[in-house]
């Protein structure tokens, strides 16, 4: 990369995170499980070994937290580029630009969780292996399959991206397939394995639309490789069936539109111009978007008065950690999730979704609201 393409990948990549800033609170509502460790709020839990390691040495400060996303969110968007570089020494930063703007995953960087290191990780596991591919280097695809571990060790679900680097190496499978009937048949990754409309976050229709962004460059896939196309297709399954895992299409849609834009038959200059143009878009528009999720300030100011009041309360599940951090004792967080999480008694909160009309609703905000019963 030519260095006014290094300034504005990292740029393009740091902005939504500058406008974050603004945000007094951190996205997100199991994130406050990992922050709630972090502040010695509750104690910390066994869950992934590394991330575990890492939490345990987090200052309690929201401010770098989200410049630790950051960071991650940056290094994500250059290995994608320097991919890109793998297939066009001229255009792969253009790779980059699409990671930085064509891709819902910048939502889980947001959020201070185990899974924003293994995303990056991985995209360094994938880069790798790819090299490997080219080069038959197999110092490369050693260091392709220690990433992966290490990332598996930061978020457990990493274990499913296993299959695309065998796609690349098909030798992985000796190690990689044995790993993951072992751990499904263990009931290790079964919770995985389910589609939840109820909880918002977990919508798998967020994934079909993500690959569904490729049938706008269906053409990429007629000019991708085999490998590159199957890759694409094996994560289908993934976007349909299994909540939260529309990650694993990430690098595969990325790719196969890549090799659709840099194939156009368009002057050079007016595709970059036209890509760091539409980045910059959605670069402010997902820095803006965060006022709009949980908590927002109308959620934050609702949940503090209403801790004038008591500081026991009933709550549904979704909000829960984020309840035990502005300091409630609460009646329901964590797993297992029981289907009468809250009684209705004294003061309860609940998601704005949660259908309860046995009390009156006193107070609401964006996303919650309170009864008094």
């Amino acid at each position: 990369m030519k260095p006014w393409q290094t300034l504005v990948l990292l740029a393009l990549s740091l902005l939504p995170f500058l406008i974050y800033l603004f945000k007094p609170e951190i996205i997100g509502a199991d994130t406050y499980w990992y922050i709630n460790q972090a502040c010695g709020i509750m104690g910390h839990k066994s869950n992934d070994l590394l991330f575990d390691a890492l939490n345990s040495i987090m200052p309690c400060n929201i401010p770098l937290m989200k410049l630790y996303g950051a960071a991650l969110f940056a290094g994500f968007v250059f290995v994608f580029a320097k991919i890109g570089e793998l297939y066009d020494p001229e255009k792969g930063w253009w790779l980059g630009l699409m990671a930085c703007s064509f891709s819902f995953i910048i939502t889980e960087f947001f959020m201070y969780q185990n899974e924003p290191i293994a995303y990056l990780l991985f995209a360094l596991s994938l880069y790798l292996v790819i090299k490997h591919s080219m080069k038959k280097n197999y110092v490369f695809l050693a260091i392709s399959l220690l990433l992966w571990l290490i990332a598996g060790l930061f978020w457990k679900g990493t274990i499913y991206w296993g299959l695309t680097l065998i796609i690349y190496s098909p030798i992985l499978a000796v190690i990689i397939i044995p790993m993951i009937i072992y751990f499904c048949f263990t009931g290790q990754y079964w919770w995985f394995i389910y589609a939840d409309n109820s909880i918002a976050f977990y919508v798998p229709l967020i994934g079909i639309i993500y690959l569904g962004i490729t049938s706008l460059f269906l053409f990429g896939l007629l000019k991708s490789t085999k490998k590159q196309s199957l890759m694409w297709l094996i994560s289908i399954p993934y976007v349909i069936f299994v909540q939260r895992l529309y990650v694993i299409s990430v690098p595969a849609a990325l790719i196969v539109s890549f090799n659709a834009i840099r194939t156009l038959k368009i002057r050079k200059e007016t595709v970059e111009a036209t890509l760091v143009t539409f980045t910059l878009f959605m670069a402010i528009f997902w820095g803006m978007h965060v006022f709009q999720e949980f908590p927002t300030q109308g959620d934050i100011d609702l949940v503090r008065e209403l801790r004038e009041q008591t500081d026991t309360i009933e709550n549904s599940f979704g909000p829960g950690y984020f309840l035990i951090y502005e300091g409630f004792n609460v009646s329901s967080y964590g797993w297992p999730r029981l289907p009468n999480d809250y009684n209705l008694i004294g003061y309860v909160v609940l998601e704005k979704g949660v259908d309860e009309n046995r009390c009156p609703t006193i107070q609401f905000s964006e996303n919650l609201k309170i009864l008094k019963c």
